[in-house]
This record gives structure tokens, sequence and C-alpha cells, in this order.
């Protein structure tokens, strides 16, 4: 069990309002506008006041119909509720605000509550719909010259980015909004931006920079008594302390948090404290503690709209009690989580506790519902699958039909046109023979020109025809793969997992065996998953080749933290298409080099660079490692597997080495390049 890994930050930036000076037009929006004042300065330390607050003013803001005051206090509302991490109720709130501020023509109103969905949307999963609305709100906060609702909408897109591990954009985004707000000196912006970015480093284990910049918002925070951001610094210090092995002083910042996060309501902080005193408790082997710790956590999230946290919680457990040989109790957490997952139609999850029910079985010496549990397995793996295969399958037929009927016209079209000559034709009989001789030439012409148009349109339908089934068979052998190779390959994998944990610590030589078995598996996965998508489209972008390998790249920094890798992307490349074949060796090609970098070259720095050549693409791949005499290779089948792929693609593949001074693999793609 490791140290919970949901992303860490103050519940993102909501936009609260300041008060500004305005006429008072009654004692009543005086009473509200006081009650707006004091629900602000009680929303970071006092959320039960807040919301009494709320209440009284939404009160009197109803009777009196004050909607510019309305809209407030939904905003406030929703702020409330989202950081006692009561998602619903904060979405409904925020989409209240959002109507009234549109219906007032309140643009600033407006803005703000764009940045409050992007907030929700993101906690929730939506990630698509969180970076549109953060967008939406920096567009308007920029119009509006206002560059402290900019820093907070571009710091939130950040945090989204970097939930879906798209790291370059997540930093850029971060960085960008950190600058900004030292210039404008907000305390409180500043210690929320502090937080953002330690939180980034300590998820790409940069823990050194976290702690130091955890600690930049913990003394801006304990100096303003923010407990709300007070609790989660000293989560997030904890946590990166923890990677650091320094699990005494972990505990000590986790312990000062739990009080903190009480007193405030603030259950998401203290889940996170109770799961990582838990990961600490079962690093040192004591699992007793282990469940404990993580039965606090469970209690806190019984009955909350926050499905998915509890179902991770009852997974969490399970494996504690695997740990201790408590398979019945580990059986109740997996059907706990089963109930929850079913209820919110979370086919991926099912997936996985169908997987550890099989391995559980197997413990138990159950084979029949172990053979049942797989077979659900099985089941709920093509439900994932199906629902993208099923979507693309349609769209494709949806486009077969439609050219299918555009043919059918354009066939109308001409039948038509013969029709109205063959009418002409006879009446040109009256003019004369010689008139009939010239009109048979024309009218020979055009008939020709008709059937050449007619040959034509039908090698089109066929070609369209003959792709379309070509484009049926490529998804099936697609749905193919995943399902039968890859969820066997899955299986073989969470078995070795269940045979370590049978096998127990003292039997290194079984383990060795096992975790090389293990590691095989998951290579083998990686290289599946790989198939499956080349083999689900006929062509690609450059930019889905981009994010393929920013994506391996970025993994690959993670791991190796000693290496420094640089990923240099030429624009001009961005309308350049590949094939399937294309973009599938050309990935696989650049993964192998830089694989072969990590693991002989001894290097400290690994770039891949792209570039637009007049001719089109052209990849260098370099490192600063010891090098070696290509000539006296003992990796030689990998170089020809390198060399051929690129071959088979009509490009060339250059690779120079000497000892000493590093390797260089340059591959030269010729492409079109899109004006």
């Amino acid at each position: 069990m490791k140290l919970s890994c949901t992303l860490l930050v103050l519940f993102l930036c909501l936009s609260g309002f300041a008060q500004k000076n305005t006429v008072v037009v009654s004692p009543e929006q005086k009473e509200v506008d006081k009650l707006l004042t004091a629900a602000q300065n009680t929303i970071t330390n006092d959320l039960p006041k807040t919301k009494l607050l709320l209440k009284k003013a939404l009160q009197i803001s109803e009777k009196y119909h004050l909607e510019k005051s309305t809209g407030k206090i939904y905003s406030l509302s929703g702020e409330a509720a989202g950081r006692a991490s009561n998602y619903t109720e904060s979405l409904a709130y925020i989409l209240k605000a959002l109507e009234v501020y549109k219906k007032t023509n309140d643009t600033v109103g407006i803005a703000h509550m764009n940045n409050n969905l992007g907030n929700i949307y993101d906690i929730t999963g939506k990630m698509k719909e969180s970076e549109n609305s953060y967008l939406a709100a920096i567009k308007t906060y920029e119009t509006l010259k206002d560059k402290s609702g900019a820093a907070k909408a571009m710091m939130n897109l950040g945090t989204t980015f970097f939930r879906q591990q798209k790291y370059q954009p997540a930093f850029e985004y971060a960085f960008k909004s950190l600058k900004i707000r030292e210039q404008l000196k907000n305390e409180e912006d500043l210690a929320y931006s502090y937080s953002t970015v330690g939180t980034m480093y300590l998820y790409t284990n940069k823990f050194e920079e976290s702690i130091e910049y955890n600690k930049k918002s913990l003394a801006i925070s304990d100096r303003t008594n923010n407990a709300y951001s007070m609790a989660i610094d000293r989560i997030n210090i904890a946590k990166a302390l923890a990677g650091l092995e320094k699990y005494a002083e972990a505990k000590k910042y986790l312990l000062q948090a739990i009080p903190i996060s009480e007193k405030y309501g603030d259950k998401r902080a203290l889940r996170h404290a109770y799961e990582d005193l838990s990961a600490i408790a079962q690093k040192e082997n004591n699992i007793d503690q282990a469940i404990a710790w993580q039965n606090k956590a469970i209690d806190i999230y019984k009955g909350t709209d926050d499905a998915f946290t509890e179902l991770s919680l009852h997974l969490n457990r399970h494996s504690l009690y695997l740990l201790q040989k408590k398979y019945q109790l580990a059986e109740a957490d997996l059907l706990a989580a089963e109930k929850i997952a079913k209820k919110q139609n979370m086919t991926a999850e099912l997936t996985g506790i169908k997987r550890s029910q099989v391995n559980l079985y197997m413990l138990l010496d159950k084979p029949e519902e172990g053979k049942k549990a797989f077979e659900q397995f099985e089941k709920y793996s093509d439900s994932a699958l199906n629902k993208t295969s099923l979507q693309q399958i349609n769209e494709l037929k949806t486009k077969y039909e439609t050219e299918e009927k555009e043919n059918q016209l354009n066939k109308s079209k001409l039948l038509l046109v013969q029709k109205e000559n063959e009418a002409r034709t006879r009446n040109l009989w009256l003019f004369g023979v010689a008139g009939l001789a010239l009109l048979t030439i024309v009218a020979s012409l055009y008939v020709y020109k008709q059937q050449q148009q007619k040959h034509q349109l039908k090698t089109e339908i066929l070609k369209i025809d003959g792709e379309n089934k070509l484009n049926e068979q490529r998804l099936d052998i697609s749905r193919n793969l995943h399902d039968n190779i890859g969820s066997q390959l899955t299986f073989i994998n969470s078995f070795m997992e269940t045979l370590k944990l049978m096998s127990g610590e003292k039997n290194d030589a079984i383990n060795d065996r096992i975790n090389n078995i293990s590691a095989f598996t998951k290579d083998a996965i990686v290289e599946l998953r790989d198939t499956v998508w080349a083999l689900n489209s006929d062509e690609f972008t450059f930019e889905d080749l981009r994010l393929r390998i920013l994506n391996f790249v970025d993994k690959a920094q993670a791991a190796k933290e000693n290496i420094r890798f640089k990923f240099e992307v030429d624009e001009h490349l961005e309308t350049i298409k590949f094939s399937s074949t294309e973009g599938i060796n050309l990935y696989r090609t650049i993964q192998e080099a830089v694989n072969n970098a990590i693991k002989y070259a001894n290097a400290t720095a690994i770039t891949v660079h792209t570039k637009a050549e007049n001719t089109g693409l052209s990849v260098l791949i370099t490192d600063n490692g010891v090098g070696f005499e290509p000539r006296n290779s003992s990796d030689g089948n990998g170089l020809y597997n390198m060399q051929k792929r690129i071959e088979e693609i009509g490009g060339q593949f250059i690779l120079k080495s000497k000892v000493g001074e590093g390797t260089l693999i340059q591959i030269i793609l010729k492409k079109t390049l899109d004006a």
C-alpha cells in the first residue's frame, strides 16, 4: 500500500467576491452585505458558521429580491460545500449563481463561476469540461484586465493538466500564475500557488522541492490562521518526507493536521492524513495499526457523495487484510467496493475488483467462485472496450452510409442528364440529317463521358466499401487482442503478485523469478496497448504521436531522476500525418532508442529533438553517455530491429557512436509538409 496519491491541493481556488463600495439602497441590502463579509471571513476556518451566515443572507435576499446579492450567496455556498467535499451540492450552487449572473449581465460574476465550474469538474473527473471552463474564465479575466482572476484560473488549469499527466503545460501555467501573484503580493493567493507547485513536485518525486514550496505556503497559512491550508500544507509536507523515508517526521506533521482538519470539518484532508498514517504503519510492519487508521478514513467517507474515494478506501483495506491472511475480511471489503462500483456504473473499477476476487478465491481454494469471478472480469473488460469500439464502428458506418447516399444521388443525376439528352436528341431530328449527324457525334462523346463517370463512380464505391471492410477488420483484430491476449496478460500479472504474497519474504530466489515474469508481463501489456492504439486508427496526426512520446518521456523522467530528459518539438510539424504503420514504427524506434540510452549509456542527459526538414521529418535522439563501437555491439539485434522498422516505412536510420563521446541516432522520414 502506497501513500494516497490523489492530487491534494487546496480546494483548487474558488473565486469569491470582495465587497465593493456601493450605494446602500435599503437596510436589508446592508444586512446582507454584512452577512456576506462575515461569511467570507469564516470560510477558511469555520465552515458550520459560514453555512449559517449564508443561509440567513439567502432568506433576506430572496425575500427582498436582491438578485446581485443572491448570486454572491450562491457562489459562496458552492465554495463552502466544495470545501466540505459535498461536490454535488457545490455544483448545484455554482450553476444557480451562473444563471443569476447571466440574467443580470454580470461579466465578472460569469468569469468567477466559470473558474468555479472548472474546479468542480476537475475534482469529479470531467477533465475536458474543466479545461474549457478554465480557458473561458482566463479569456474573460484577461479582457477585464483582472490579473488576479487570470492567475487564479491559470493555476487551476495547471492542476487539471497535471492530473492528466500533462506535466509540461501543467508547470507552465503554474509558474506563469505564480509570477503574477508574486507581483501582486496577495498572501492568500501566494500560499495557494506555493502549495500547488509543491504538490506538483511531490507527485513527480521531487521531494526536496516539494517540501521547500509547501513550507513557504505553511508559513503564510500559520501566520494568517488559514485552517484549511494549514492542514493541507502539513499533509503534503508529510507525504514528501515519507517519500524520503523520514517516517517519524512525517507522522509528526500528519498528527498535527488531524485536529486542525477536524475543527474545520475538512473530510478530504482528514482522509488523506489517516490514509498516509496507515501507509507509514504498513511500512513499519505494524499492520494492525495500519488497518486502524484505514478504518477511520472509511468511517469519514461513509454516506458522502464521493463514491470513488469510498471505493478506493475499501480496496486499500482489502490489501491490508490480505497481508494478515484475513481472507474473509478482505472478501467483505471487495464486496463493499463492488456494491459501490455497480451503483455508480464504474465499469473500469469493476474490472479491477473482479481481478482481485480471482486472486482472493485462489487463496481461499474456491475454484468455482474464482472461475465465476474471472468470467465476470472478462465481461466487464468487454464492456469497457466496447463502449469505445462500438462508437468508432458506428462512426465508420455513418460515414459509409453517407457516402453511399451521395453516390446514389450522383447516379440519379447522371441518369436524369441522360434522359434529358435523349429527349433533346429526338427533337433535333426535325432539323435534318446534318444536324442529326453532328448531334450524334456530340451525344456519343457525352455518353462516353457518362460511361467514364459511371465507371469511376463504381470504382469509388468499391474502394469505399473495401476501406470500410478493412476498418471493420482492423477494429475486430484490435478488440480480439485486447479481449483475449490483454485480459490473459493482466491475469498472469495479477497471479504473479498473488504467488509472491503466498511465498512470503524469505523465498528470495522464487520472488526474483516471480518479479522477472511480472516485469516481462507488464512490458508485454504496454507493447499490446501500443499495438491496439495503432490498429484503432488508420491515420495519425503529429500531435497524436507527440503526446504519446511526451507521456513516455515524462514517465522515464519520473523513474530516472538522475537523468535529465529533454523533448523538443518543431511547431512546423503539426500538419504532418502518418499511417498507422508509420506511427507505431516511428514511436517504437524512438522508445527503444531512449530505453537503450537509459539501460546502457550511463548518461546524465537524453534529448529527443524533432524538426521539419525540406524533405519531411527528422528525429534526433542523443545522449552524453559512455558511447560504444557499433560494429562490436552486443545489442546487434536491437539496432537491426530499429533500422528495419524505419526502412519498412521508407525512412533512413543513421547511428553514430564512439566510446566516451555518447551516441546519436537520426531518423529521416520523407513526408509532405502542408502549408
